[in-house]
């Protein structure tokens, strides 16, 4: 019974990160140029990097996920959009690649948000 709950519990978690993936794309999509869109997704590429370097120990993972939730507390607090949107992308990301194979379209929505958007200029939060 305990297993049956947590199982929907989790397949619950999983499609609501598909829906904010989703929601948050549209949202933007709708509200904002392409420019700015770009520098979102320049800056969740950024994001998405630091949480895809090579130590990928335990340690790591939470101290790139207190960055991100750091971040994204911060950008809420300054009403910066561009770092809310791409913080809360790439929170969403990690946990859809931590979820396994459950959680691949909410990584399907970052990742073609990215190839739509991003750029090679690196434009980034900083610059």
């Amino acid at each position: 019974m305990f297993h049956q709950i947590r199982e929907w519990w989790r397949e619950r978690a999983i499609q609501q990160l598909k829906r904010d993936a989703r929601e948050i794309i549209r949202r933007d999509s709708a509200a904002y140029t392409d420019r700015h869109l770009t520098t979102i997704a320049n800056v969740l590429r950024t994001y998405l990097a630091e949480f895809e370097s090579p130590r990928e120990t335990a340690s790591h993972r939470r101290e790139v996920a207190m960055r991100l939730k750091s971040r994204h507390q911060e950008a809420r607090r300054g009403h910066d959009q561009v770092v809310l949107s791409a913080a809360t992308l790439a929170i969403i990301y990690r946990r859809a690649v931590q979820a396994g194979e459950t959680g691949a379209p909410a990584r399907d929505e970052v990742q073609a948000f990215l190839v739509r958007y991003a750029d090679s200029e690196g434009i980034t939060a900083d610059g």
